[in-house]
């Protein structure tokens, strides 16, 4: 009996000493709403994920609300996280991907009267970002949202947006793109941020055209874990991943 007792007194000994690893964890939320005044068709062309989990770590993506086709206004809610943790090195990242595609006809059928169409359209999206680190020398958190306006395809003539600062942005050759892409670091205190951004504007169609862009809403969040200081190669490698993805419509 007095040998059992000194085992647990050890055990709690041992237990009580240990030392509690230090980690990082992320949490990405991402909303958005678009709504336009007309739409031949609304379509979800991408709702994937992805995530990493390496050594003491583990992720996670979720799509916890995404309108169907032909659904207006075309509404999102993502989320993403993650933790990384001791003794050894730990890696974790997820992303999590969502798009609709808007589809106007204009095509009005044959006759000289057809004309372009200028269609009004609000886009509302926000964001909410947790991150810790333990030991920055040791620990790293990174998360963000990506938004767009993007993959514009023949037939959309041009796009016009107010109201986010940035004045009016139109480019008759497609290849404009409205992006907001709020990302945060744990690095000098980092602990994240939130937000809510409304524009509005007006896609103008061409006469006999059916015009088509993407409305995409991302996230993306990653953790590392470094056993010992001083390994800022990896620090590196997180910031240069930082950014979510940019994608253009997928057909």
């Amino acid at each position: 009996m007095k040998a059992f007792v000194i085992h647990i007194a050890t055990a709690a000994i041992v237990l009580t000493c240990s030392p509690a690893w230090s980690g990082a964890i992320y949490s990405s939320s991402a909303v958005s709403s678009f709504a336009i005044g007309t739409a031949d068709a609304v379509e979800i062309n991408s709702n994937t994920g992805s995530k990493t989990e390496i050594g003491a770590a583990s992720a996670s993506h979720t799509t916890i609300f995404i309108t169907g086709s032909g659904v207006l206004p075309a509404g999102k809610i993502i989320d993403v996280s993650g933790t990384a943790t001791g003794p050894g090195t730990s890696y974790a990242e997820s992303t999590r991907m969502t798009g609709h595609v808007i589809r106007i006809n204009n095509e009005g059928g044959p006759g000289p009267d057809t004309t372009d169409i200028r269609i009004a359209f609000g886009f509302s999206f926000s964001w909410d970002v947790d991150l810790s680190a333990d030991d920055p020398m040791r620990d790293f958190a990174s998360a963000g949202a990506f938004f767009a306006l993007s993959g514009f395809e023949a037939g959309i003539d041009a796009i016009d947006i107010d109201g986010d600062g940035l004045g009016p942005l139109t480019d008759p050759f497609m290849s404009s793109a409205y992006i907001f892409n709020p990302t945060y670091t744990t690095l000098g205190g980092g602990t994240g941020g939130s937000g809510t951004i409304t524009i509005g504007g007006f896609i103008i169609v061409r006469a006999e055209s059916i015009g088509e862009f993407s409305v995409i809403t991302d996230a993306t969040g990653r953790a590392f874990h470094i056993p010992e200081p001083g390994s800022m190669l990896l620090v590196g490698l997180a910031l240069a991943g930082l950014a979510a993805t940019r994608r253009r419509k997928v057909a």
